[in-house]
This record gives C-alpha cells, structure tokens and sequence, in this order.
C-alpha cells in the first residue's frame, strides 16, 4: 500500500515515545486569582504536535496530536482542515485519519485543540500538511528536424518528488518498449529517412509515466515544376506595352517535399530567351513571379531549383511560349511619335504648304491601316451593306466630315471609350451625307477620331523626308498608290498596292482621306510646335493623300488640300486615329 510509504504518524501507538522534534505551544497560564469564576484551581489544557509533513494524493493519513492538563486529563481532540473556520463538533481521539483528493495538491493547514475533562478547549495548534503527486514528473520533448544520415542523441529530464528514478524507457516502434537504460539520452538514426515516432518513459518504485515526441530525418525534395504557364497554351500577358512591344507575364511553381508541412522549401528561378542563356529572376519562398520585358510569340526557357532546410535540392527545367500581342485595336497599327520630331510641309510649291517647321509630339498614337472599307463604315453606323460585289473591300467614300466623325463616336461606343465628337442637331441622314450643328471637339477624350493634319503627315512620311513616302522618284508611284494615270478613274479595294514603312496602305492615291483640322493657309507660319491641332476655326477642313483622280502632285507628303465638310465626294474617304494613353 502506498500509505505504508507515507506513514506519517505525528503521534500514533507504540512510536508516539519515538518520534522527535515536537513543539511545545507557550508555556501554560498559571490560575492563581482567587477571584476568577471558574477557580482558583482551574487549568486549561496544553497542547504539542509534531513536525510538518508530507502526504501523498489519495492516501489515507493518521494526524496525531499529544496533550497535557495539569489538573486533569485530556478527553479528546477537535480538527479543522478549512484553515481553523470550522471544527470537528465531536471529541475525535488523537489519532485522526484523513484522506486529500487529487485536486486538493499543495499545503494544507490542519488546526487542532486539546480538550481536558472540564470540557476546556486548549488554545488552537497547527502544522502544515504538504500534499504531492507521487509520480515521476517529465519535460516534454520537443519535435525537431534533422539531416537524413544524422545520430541525434536525445537527452530528456525527469524528476520524482519523493522517490528516486529507478529506469528510463525506449521505443522507437507502434507498441512495445525496445529498450531501457539508466542513462537520461539515447542516440537514434532512421537511414531511409521521413518521421521516426519515439516514446520514452520513467519509472520511479512502482509508476511509469510516458511522453512521445517525432524526430524528422529530412528526405530532399522530390520534384519542382511550373505550375502556370504549363506548355499546353501561350501564356497570356497582364499588361502589354505596345511602344516597347513587350508586356508582363505571371509565372506560378511549386515544389513536392516528401516530409511536407514539417520541411520549407526555397526557389531559385532562372529565365531566358535561350538555353544557354538563364539567368535568376527570383529567389525566395514565395512560388510566384511577375516576369517584365516579355516579348510577344516569342519561347521562353525556365529552370526551377528547390531546395529544403538542410540544403538538399532538386531541379527540373523547360520552355513555354508567350502570347500574341493582346489588347491592340482593331486593324490600326501603333505609330511611335511620342518625343519624336519632324519636318512638316514642304518648299516650292503652294504656299500653304510652307513654311517648312519641325513637329513633336508628346504621345504616340494607333492609326488605321486602312481607309475605312465600305463594309466597316456600314456595321459600326447600323447601315444596309452595299450588296455590290467586291464593294465590302472598297473605301467608305461619298461620306462628309461629319458622316466619318459621326463614325468614330459610334465606333468608341462599341468599345466603351470616350466620344470624342458632341454636337446639338444632325441635319439629313445619319451616315449618309448628314452635317451636324452645335459641334464641340474634345482632343483630350480616349476614343476614335479622324487624324490632325500633323499627325497624317508623320504617319505618311513614316520617317521619310523625300518627296513621296517612297522616296523622290515618281516612277515607283505605281507600286505604292493609285493615280489618276492608271487607276482607271475609280476606287480600288484597299491594301492592294504596297504599304509604307510604318505598314500603313493607300496613304497616297485611292481617295483623299479627311483630316481633323480646319483648314489654315497661313497656319504653318503660327503653327505650335509641339502637338499641333490646326486652326480654332475655319470654313473648310483639310483633306490629305490625293486620290484616284489626282497626280502626282498630291501624292507628295507635304501636299495639303481642303473641301468644305458638308461636302461629300466618291473620291473622299477617311481613316481614324486612337491615342495611346
């Protein structure tokens, strides 16, 4: 029986002669006032107990207490285990049992009062009762992480209140302990590597008490590999840069750890337009990278190292191709200008041609490649096709300024942008040779528009300064333009003669296009010199490019001409230009 451990016997049978150390409580009071109700020779009782002691949770204890009364004897003892609130109402012996539960760990006081046979009650003695759970006491050991091929030696740290630690315990399997020792450490390998589970336990006369902790052999990365883009299809650009043609894509990896959640794995990137020539992009845990500078259609080759805590890695490489160029209006080219400057008009021939002056823009703008076919013009108005054949692939002609502005507005509403085009009334036919009162042009809004003067002329010129965008001979004009020579007096379908250096087709010949830009004849001479618009307001707008019924002369660059702009003609047509903001 435990309790035979925990005999505390303050005073009990024949051993009350042998115990020591007991505390006398204050000598006793001497009755010698002759005067006092209770005599002359009343004496109360004395009391004495043994040391404080130690007791063990669920063990039943006899308390002991020894008493003295001068002129009588001691009857019997009350106990209180509250800390002296209540008492025992009956005279118990002087040995007293009791029993503390398991929530009732730490000091205790016990009081006790010796009772004599007038039924006087000494003063209260007390002692302290420590109460203890006789088991041994581990500290927790803590998971860890080691190399694959490491010894880990594991120490652990048990102590036992009242009784030495006879053994410690091992086991490294589901059941069963597979070894025991004196010694607090034991040394562990797992050569495969992965989660080794290990219980240990201590022992003191006659309890054993048990932990578990998991030691991680690590097991290098098993694979690494790009999740997005995975090959299949091009990977599509969140942004692209028309003026650099390059754009940002989004690359997401990952990598497979055997140990998982309980190993980190790191990424190292490596990106390059060729093989041989990677280079690292990023470095880090996250598993995802925003790649700039991505050209458009173009194979990209990707290497991907992942490496674990303890230095072992992996690495898997490959390629993937990028997307189209997305996002570019509808058949328009992008023309550089932004920052760019050029030379404007032209010397020796009419005189609103000159003076000659430099231009800049501060903007780059989309132009059409083509006039605007017939087939177009009618779709974005709502007007019936023109059931003519090959009439779909001809320039929109017969059409006034205000039908191509009214074209434009309907064009940017198709595609949610800004009109740039406002105005009170319209007056005829939508579309259809109509004009329009109350008009207010607003260059600064983002949708379509028809081409300023300055803007056409660069465009034309694609970076020319001959007399035709295709050089100074007239002779190539054929290859380029259709003219009044051998154009056979009509339209011809656009984009059948060969286009200038920015792409752009039928910027000379086929129909005159019209231009933004009130007409000015002295307007180059106070002309800005930076994004110029054309004049506030005029009588005519400015037409450009010649047409199927004009020389050679109005196919130059610097040619201008004008019409009023509720004129229309089968020889005029028009294309749109879209700022690139």
């Amino acid at each position: 029986m435990r309790s035979s451990r925990f005999f505390i016997a303050l005073i009990m049978g024949l051993a009350l002669g042998a115990l020591s150390s007991c505390t006398k409580i204050g000598p006793e009071k001497i009755w010698n006032n002759p005067h006092d109700p209770q005599g002359a020779d009343w004496f109360p009782p004395t009391l004495t107990h043994k040391n404080d002691t130690i007791v063990a949770v669920s063990d039943t204890v006899r308390l002991g207490a020894e008493g003295h009364d001068a002129n009588g004897s001691i009857a019997g003892f009350a106990w209180s285990f509250d800390h002296g609130v209540s008492w025992d109402t009956a005279w118990l012996p002087a040995l007293q049992k009791h029993t503390w539960s398991k929530g009732e760990t730490g000091p205790h006081p016990v009081y006790v009062r010796a009772i004599d046979n007038d039924y006087i009650a000494s003063p209260p003695d007390s002692f302290s009762v420590s109460v203890h759970r006789y088991v041994p006491v581990l500290t927790k050991v803590r998971d860890t992480v080691v190399s694959q091929q490491a010894l880990v030696t594991i120490k652990v740290n048990a102590f036992d209140t009242n009784s030495a630690i006879t053994k410690y315990y091992w086991s490294d399997q589901q059941s069963g302990w597979t070894d025991s020792t004196s010694l607090p450490r034991k040394t562990f390998s797992q050569p495969l590597g992965g989660p080794l589970t290990v219980r240990w336990g201590v022992a003191d006369n006659d309890t054993v008490v048990v932990d578990t902790f998991r030691i991680l052999f690590n097991r290098g990365p098993a694979a690494a590999f790009l999740v997005e883009p995975n090959g299949a299809s091009p990977a599509p650009f969140l942004s692209y840069n028309y003026v650099d043609q390059d754009g940002r894509i989004t690359l997401s990896f990952s990598g497979i750890d055997p140990d998982g959640i309980a190993d980190t794995l790191t990424y190292t990137l490596f990106l390059g337009a060729s093989q041989n020539g990677l280079s690292p992009a990023v470095s880090g845990r996250s598993q995802s990278y925003i790649a700039d500078s991505m050209q458009a259609s173009t194979i990209y080759f990707w290497k991907l190292r992942a490496k674990d805590l303890f230095g072992d890695s992996i690495e898997n490489s490959g390629s993937f191709t990028t997307a189209a160029a997305p996002g570019a209006p509808r058949g328009m080219k992008l023309v550089r200008s932004g920052s760019k400057s050029f030379v404007m008009g032209q010397a020796g021939f009419d005189a609103s041609e000159g003076p000659q002056h430099s231009v800049t823009f501060s903007y780059h703008f989309w132009m059409d490649t083509v006039e605007v076919t017939r087939k177009d013009y009618a779709t974005i108005l709502g007007l019936a096709p023109d059931q003519s054949p090959g009439a779909d692939a001809l320039p929109a002609a017969n059409c006034t300024w205000y039908d191509a502005a009214l074209y434009c507005n309907a064009r940017s509403r198709m595609e949610s942008r800004d009109t740039v085009y406002s105005y009170q009334a319209i007056t005829g036919t939508k579309g259809n040779k109509c004009t329009l009162s109350g008009l207010a042009v607003n260059l600064d809004a983002g949708g379509y528009r028809l081409p300023t003067e300055a803007e056409w002329e660069y465009a034309c010129r694609a970076g020319t300064q001959t007399l035709f965008f295709w050089g100074a001979d007239r002779i190539d004009a054929e290859t380029y333009a259709w003219l009044v020579d051998y154009s056979g007096n009509q339209t011809h379908p656009v984009a059948s003669k060969q286009p200038n250096a920015f792409g752009l087709y039928d910027m000379a010949g086929n129909v005159w296009e019209w231009c933004n830009d009130w007409f000015g004849t002295d307007y180059y001479s106070s002309s800005p010199s930076s994004d110029p618009a054309g004049p506030a307001s005029g009588q005519e707008r400015s037409i450009r490019g010649g047409s199927f019924l004009t020389t050679y002369y109005f196919a130059q660059s610097g040619t201008r001409s004008k019409i009023k702009p509720e004129t229309s003609d089968a020889s005029i047509g028009f294309r749109a230009v879209l700022i690139n903001r």
